[in-house]
């Protein structure tokens, strides 16, 4: 085989199984992805990426390989491919911590890579930021809006700041789009002031607990202050006897609120007693609480704290929490080493990438 030629395997992805190959061949498929990727079918250029991340998960090639098969997607215009690299690259930062370095760089090469695909489908819809709520609601549309926000991209956090502004102006009439508020309350709180928390905090003050979606949404949205002092009030109103429930039907409401979780987690650590003896102990919903809590841990004092919250367990009525745990140290054990092995070369690698 001359240096130049390359290999596909599983072409049109007509078989169920991965793809590895010898470090030539990923060299020269990575070469033809940058330089003519149409030379490579959609539905193989979406498999060559989730075949590499899945390699890399079981450590059979590395994490930096998977990556570079995603550095040409800012050429990329096809659908299919960006559900691929996006579910991956997403994955990764859903199971790290917000504070982490490789989190923040992961941010930074996403947002890079995405905003050429989202000024391209603009383009071809024939639309303009002004107009992004009358756009199709095919499923394409809806997902790049989605992540487009998400992400802050200039499209989308222009348009927030506008429907923002218009419901502050009139809090009655909440014009953001239903699919859009989760996006758009996370990116203007992340970014705007206290008078902004303060608006969405009477909102959702006045809702009360007539309408249980809205209530948590909001508060998701104002989850994503990084002020500790706003947070621990979020947690203080949701753990409250008056807003009725038992305790870990309170924690449950919001333990999935990535910036509530490290609060949440210490409260519970803290209050063992109480969670243990809450309702009589509901070992359901504690396992529930504890599969979401932990799922970013990889710490060494993470660790230390689910081993002393395992043998703090009441040796009968626990069961499932007592299984959640295991799960939990296994877990935490195994994302701590990948970390460990690979944390800074992704760091350093998406930070180049980025520029």
């Amino acid at each position: 085989m001359k240096t130049s030629e390359w290999i596909l395997a599983n072409l049109n992805v007509d078989g169920f199984y991965r793809v590895n190959y010898d470090e030539g061949n990923w060299e020269r498929l990575l070469a033809v992805l940058q330089s003519d990727h149409k030379a490579i079918p959609p539905l193989n250029r979406a498999q060559i990426m989730d075949d590499a991340f899945h390699l890399a998960q079981t450590n059979i090639i590395d994490i930096v390989l998977a990556l570079k098969t995603t550095q040409y997607l800012s050429k990329e215009t096809e659908y299919t491919p960006w559900v691929s690299a996006l579910y991956h690259l997403k994955q990764h930062l859903i199971n790290m911590p917000p504070h982490t370095e490789v989190y923040g760089a992961m941010q930074k090469y996403l947002k890079k890579q995405l905003k050429p695909f989202l000024m391209h489908n603009i383009k071809n819809a024939a639309v303009n930021r002004t107009n992004w709520t009358h756009w199709t609601y095919s499923p394409e549309f809806y997902w790049l809006k989605e992540h487009a926000c998400e992400l802050g991209l200039d499209g989308c956090t222009d348009l927030a700041r506008v429907w923002f502004r218009e419901w502050m102006n009139n809090p009655r009439n909440n014009t953001i789009p239903a699919d859009l508020r989760r996006s758009v309350y996370c990116h203007v709180i992340a970014t705007g002031g206290l008078k902004k928390w303060g608006f969405v905090w009477d909102r959702m003050n006045s809702i009360g607990l007539y309408d249980d979606r809205e209530q948590v949404l909001l508060a998701r949205g104002l989850s994503c202050t990084r002020d500790t002092r706003l947070l621990n009030r979020i947690q203080q109103y949701f753990l409250d006897p008056s807003m009725g429930h038992d305790l870990l039907q309170r924690i449950m409401r919001i333990a999935d609120l990535e910036h509530l979780q490290p609060l949440l987690w210490n409260y519970i650590i803290a209050n063992t007693t109480a969670i243990f003896n809450d309702d009589g102990g509901d070992d359901y919903n504690l396992s529930h609480i504890i599969n979401t809590l932990t799922a970013r841990f990889y710490t060494q004092l993470e660790l230390r704290q689910l081993l002393d919250f395992k043998a703090a367990l009441p040796a009968t009525g626990f069961n499932f929490t007592a299984e959640a745990l295991h799960q939990a140290i296994e877990r935490t054990e195994t994302r701590g080493k990948w970390m460990e092995e690979n944390q800074e070369k992704m760091v350093q690698w998406l930070t180049s990438a980025a520029r």
